[in-house]
């Protein structure tokens, strides 16, 4: 350590000037990135569809490391060093081009991959597996460019991967298996983030939190979790409630008496429905009512309305059912009780 600092101290006129390099490039650096972003921010804003922080952030994040490396190598290059150490210091500043870049890239694309999926125009959601891989590429594209800097061929290592890969393919085929199902459902997009699905049976059903790289993560109304394995979830048979609309037509069954006009009932039963001031309740189309059986002691009734999401279904249709029973109170439409008829004999 004593040697190094007296060979710098030694040096010092000669590191004087590179060193000065150095620091103006990191000072406009810093003013740069101030006004760039301060600029990229209120552009943004004003923009109808701003850009996603995460996208900003991305770049704003390792700008100064970027500065600093450009720094160094302009340092460098008006540096009074020996050829051969020049040369090994200007391949170690490449590198690091390349790793400084390359982790910068694998951010900015996990950043538009999110940024991409909220403005709605893609079926592949934001999840951890859609990231994880958009961002392995960029690694592994970057470690090739980074060993070919370095003079190592990457063909023969290519090779050597293949074929240890089908050991590694065999031994893990369960493994596999869920990661390649995971990335069919987020690439077909019959699974998006978001979606409320259910599976066969009705057993589970909820929310798509997330899709890594083994299992699925659902998220029911009663805030339960179900994580499920990749695979199953591909094979199973699934009903997706938002996969093309969130909206969705539920309706609510009611009974009235013989007594009551069913065109009356029915009349009723849509102005109920055409209610504007009930949170959910969807104006995608106009409320229908339907008369559906003669029962034993009522007529049987549907009012079919639209609301803005499943889990929105639950609170309207209880308001409803509460606005239905007090307007049929104030139409004098009675929702009589089940009756039966009982004939006593006299064995004598």
């Amino acid at each position: 350590m004593n040697q190094v600092l007296s060979t710098l101290y030694a040096h010092r006129t000669d590191l004087l000037f590179p060193s000065l390099w150095f620091l103006a490039i990191l000072a406009v650096g810093y003013v740069t990135r101030r006004l760039l972003f301060l600029w990229v921010d209120r552009w943004s804003k004003q923009r109808k569809r701003p850009i996603d922080p995460g996208v900003i952030d991305a770049v704003r994040a390792p700008f100064m490391l970027w500065v600093g490396i450009f720094g160094l190598h302009i340092a460098v290059l008006n540096a009074d060093l020996n050829p051969r150490i020049l040369g090994y210091v200007s391949k170690t500043l490449v590198v690091l081009w390349i790793v400084a870049l390359t982790m910068a890239l694998s951010r900015l694309v996990a950043a538009a991959i999110r940024g991409y999926s909220k403005a709605g125009e893609s079926g592949l959601g934001v999840t951890t597996l859609s990231q994880n891989l958009a961002r392995s590429v960029i690694v592994v594209m970057g470690a090739m460019i980074v060993l070919n800097a370095f003079g190592v061929t990457v063909a023969p290592l290519l090779t050597a991967l293949g074929v240890g890969g089908i050991a590694v393919a065999l031994a893990l085929q369960d493994t596999l298996a869920n990661l390649f199902a995971g990335i069919y459902m987020s690439l077909a997009g019959q699974v998006r983030m978001g979606d409320y699905v259910r599976l066969d049976g009705g057993q589970v059903e909820g929310y798509v939190t997330d899709v890594n790289w083994r299992t699925s993560t659902l998220r029911s109304l009663d805030r339960n979790y179900f994580v499920i394995p990749n695979a199953k979830l591909a094979q199973a048979t699934l009903a997706n409630f938002t996969v093309r609309d969130r909206e969705l037509r539920v309706r609510v069954n009611v009974s009235a008496s013989y007594a009551a006009d069913p065109r009356h009932v029915t009349r009723v039963l849509i102005e109920v429905g055409a209610a504007e001031d009930i949170p959910g309740l969807s104006n995608h189309a106009p409320p229908t009512a339907r008369v559906l059986s003669f029962d034993d002691s009522s007529i049987s009734y549907a009012l079919l309305i639209w609301v803005d999401e499943f889990e929105s279904q639950f609170a309207v249709l209880s308001e409803l059912r509460a606005r239905i029973w007090h307007r049929f109170r104030e139409e004098g439409i009675e929702i009589p009780f089940p009756i039966r008829t009982v004939i006593m004999r006299n064995p004598e």
